[in-house]
């Protein structure tokens, strides 16, 4: 599954806060992309995989690159 955000301009660095739960040793793999619009490139900016954590987890992922850029989270 993947959630797209919409063109972000980044000027003075962007932090991208949301919540997860990843609950139990077999699930997958949660990753964050930033995606050039320019290049189309993607960079992976955080990664987490599956935990036996119970409680929703915050992220909070600071990016000072400039640009616009679209953000992927993938699962």
């Amino acid at each position: 599954a993947r959630l797209i955000s919409t063109e972000t301009t980044i000027r003075n660095g962007l932090c991208f806060r949301f919540w997860y739960r990843v609950y139990g040793s077999n699930q997958g793999q949660l990753n964050l992309r930033q995606q050039s619009l320019i290049s189309n490139n993607s960079t992976v900016v955080f990664t987490v995989r599956g935990k036996s954590e119970v409680d929703w987890q915050e992220a909070l992922v600071y990016r000072g690159t400039t640009g616009n850029y679209r953000f992927i989270l993938e699962a």
